[in-house]
């Protein structure tokens, strides 16, 4: 084995235990070294091992709990002391650029930007994911964006991996939306409709670990499925932009183009309307009203928005529809199913028979041809009153031979 004072060999050994999904060991050998340089102490190990919990382990505790063992027998050391301060700065840097994200992005890519040379590993990732998110914030630099991005969904075992690990459905969603819509600045459409499928899980993820379900309709995880959506859209009309400029570059019949028309597969009615596979009724109602009031075309001048709206619209009556949800729930395409249903309500034949104005009710017989099902229902209608005054507020039309009043 190794010896306790081979820091060095030691915390190489570290990284290869973390490379191989070894934690455990990891965080064991770390913390032996920790204890005898703390017994002993060794400013030299103190600072090494300080350096590696922060950088490697993204243990800032454990970190600072060395330093400060280091400062409690050398109040002066220049060595423990400059750690700290750094490491101090950086966490500080760190709490700050989440509230200023949604305030100053720009400001965010300033300080990350300047802030990356100062530590590798954990905390460098951490910073490279708050520098994507910023990018799509601003839609400033798709370069420098996608660059950033690549800390999302890495490699299992590594150190940017286990900071990856470490974080909110939130927050990986927010770093997979920057992922996504950089890969569509560099016009990378399959990748990007993939980022956005796992923005969708993160979505998911993030409503399930709210308990009140109102909360949850109203937080990010809302946020993160419609900005989700809305970029899918962009990305649907990218492609068809980008296939048209390829096709006339080819000298491809426009009949040709529609033919290959982009299919971006099965939709997901739980992801449109972002609430969890085992939702209630009452909760996918609740869902579909703040989409609907976020999307619709007349309070949305979004492109995307009509599209989206009639998305929000089909997840509702699938989702509410026992049968079809079902349906959708085995793995079938319900969608012609749905249309089929929406025609046949079309084709039903209503007669009204008797209306009581003073009770406000009509009742109706309606028929159905398809399946020559019938029967009787009650339709509110307004109240004599109500009727009387809506009749007297009806403004008159102008006639050609009286003045006007």
């Amino acid at each position: 084995g190794l010896s306790p004072f081979a820091v060095e060999l030691r915390l190489q050994r570290v990284q290869l235990e973390l490379q191989e999904g070894r934690s455990k060991y990891a965080d064991q050998d770390i913390s032996a070294l920790a204890q005898h340089a703390q017994s002993t102490v060794d400013v030299s190990s103190l600072v090494q091992l300080a350096r590696a919990q922060f950088e490697m382990l993204g243990a800032a505790d454990a970190a600072r709990g060395n330093l400060v063992a280091c400062l409690r027998y050398h109040p002066e050391e220049p060595r423990c002391l400059g750690e700290l301060r750094r490491q101090q700065k950086i966490l500080s840097l760190l709490g700050s650029l989440d509230p200023l994200r949604r305030k100053d992005p720009l400001k965010v890519i300033s300080l990350s930007s300047e802030a990356l040379g100062t530590t590798t590993g954990f905390h460098q990732a951490e910073l490279l994911g708050a520098l994507c998110v910023a990018q799509f914030d601003a839609r400033q630099d798709p370069d420098k964006g996608l660059e950033a991005c690549a800390v999302a969904a890495p490699a299992r075992y590594s150190i940017t991996g286990r900071w990856w690990a470490a974080q909110a459905p939130r927050t990986r969603g927010a770093v997979l939306l920057g992922q996504a819509w950089a890969l569509l600045e560099h016009n990378r459409f399959d990748e990007s409709l993939d980022a956005l499928l796992l923005v969708d899980g993160c979505a998911r993820e993030a409503a399930e670990e709210e308990e009140d379900a109102e909360l949850r309709v109203e937080d990010e995880g809302d946020s993160l499925a419609a900005q989700a959506a809305l970029l899918r859209e962009q990305i649907v009309r990218a492609r068809k932009v980008h296939a048209k400029a390829n096709a006339e570059a080819d000298g491809k019949a426009e009949d040709t183009l529609e033919e290959e028309e982009e299919d971006t597969g099965p939709k997901d009615y739980y992801a449109i309307l972002n609430v969890t596979r085992d939702a209630t009724m009452q909760e996918i109602k609740s869902a579909y009203r703040k989409m609907a009031l976020k999307w619709h075309p007349d309070k949305n001048d979004s492109p995307e928005a009509a599209k989206i709206f009639l998305d929000i619209q089909e997840a509702l009556q699938i989702l509410t529809d026992p049968e079809l949800r079902r349906a959708f729930d085995e793995g079938e395409d319900v969608k012609e199913q749905a249309q089929k249903k929406t025609q046949r309500a079309r084709d039903v034949q209503f007669r009204t028979f008797e209306v009581d104005r003073e009770k406000g009710v009509a009742k109706v017989r309606w028929y159905d041809p398809e399946t020559g099902e019938e029967g009787w229902m009650e339709v509110p209608i307004p109240k004599q009153e109500e009727a009387a005054q809506q009749e007297s507020a009806r403004p008159l039309f102008r006639h050609c031979c009286l003045p006007p009043r």
